[in-house]
């Protein structure tokens, strides 16, 4: 899809061409390569925007009795046991 640069300058549309082909050849070049082990550090800080999302959406609405109740339910069947724990 055509993306205007917002420009009729010769120059700056050069320049602003160089930055978005530039922009696009890294994002390529991270869609090629292979996925690298993340440090606990950068795990720990998704995690944490995950729970704040999750929990700013039930906020307001929590959802349905039903599916806390199962929740609940395969919460309390695999605690206790670490490797089932850990499969949750």
């Amino acid at each position: 899809m055509p993306k205007s640069l917002r420009t009729r300058e010769t120059a700056e549309a050069k320049e602003r061409f160089a930055t978005e082909y530039a922009a696009i050849q890294r994002r390529w070049a991270a869609l090629r390569a292979k996925p690298e082990p993340l440090p606990l550090k950068q795990i720990l800080s998704l995690a944490g925007r995950v729970y704040q999302r999750l929990t700013a959406t039930l906020e307001d609405e929590p959802g349905e009795s039903p599916i806390w109740e199962n929740f609940g339910r395969l919460n309390k069947k695999v605690s206790g046991d670490e490797s089932r724990l850990e499969s949750w």
